[in-house]
């Protein structure tokens, strides 16, 4: 049993790096004016993204502790693989809202859950100490691939368009949650009482 949680590092780390091959970085803004948007719409479009990853994050949060980050991290990718697929589909900016809402709600299921799921799977092999160690070494790779794709964008443009670049993108992420399911789900090392657990929920919502 602790070598298939040993497994989720490996993964967890592929995860990170697939979750961080977005090809749509350096041209989102210019796909968005392509399809007559102004600025202001566009604006509009990353501040609602923002306002609904934070709306989200509380009750997708419970959802991961409740019934599994492997759950909420498998969900996320669907999510934001369908988002993408609408982004490409679109060409008016209410059809971008609804991308970006969808998109947002996957960021929100992501969030947290991707961390808490790395710690249990270290602590059940008694290496949670390191989660600092690989948590950051995670994060580096994914930002590098990250500044990767957003050169790589830039170009792969030229040649492939703006909304072949939204397709590959969901694909790429789909690819993410294939990776998911083949993660290990360590048990959540916190007890969790469920018949409290909405009135927690909305106290932490009007904390926030």
């Amino acid at each position: 049993m602790p070598n298939s949680y040993k497994s989720n590092i490996n993964l967890f780390y592929l995860f990170k790096i697939v979750n961080s091959l977005e090809l749509t970085l350096s041209i989102f803004v210019l796909f968005m004016l392509a399809n007559k948007l102004t600025m202001t719409q566009v604006m509009i479009l990353e501040t609602i993204f923002i306002i609904c990853v934070l709306l989200f994050e509380i009750p997708s949060g419970a959802f991961a502790d409740l019934y599994g980050r492997k759950l909420a991290l498998a969900i996320s990718m669907i999510l934001i693989s369908a988002s993408l697929v609408i982004f490409g589909l679109g060409s008016n900016f209410w059809i971008f809202l609804i991308a970006q809402i969808i998109n947002s709600l996957g960021t929100a299921f992501s969030s947290g859950a991707d961390s808490a799921f790395l710690y249990d799977s270290l602590k059940e092999i008694k290496k949670e100490k390191d989660y600092s160690k690989i948590y950051g070494r995670s994060n580096f790779l994914a930002q590098i691939t990250w500044a990767i794709s957003a050169l790589l964008s830039g170009f792969l443009a030229i040649y492939l368009g703006y909304r072949n670049l939204f397709y590959i993108t969901a694909f790429i992420l789909f690819i993410g949650f294939l990776i998911v399911l083949l993660f290990k789900e360590p048990p959540i090392n916190k007890k969790i009482v469920r018949k409290n657990y909405l009135s927690h929920t909305i106290g932490a919502i009007k904390f926030s």
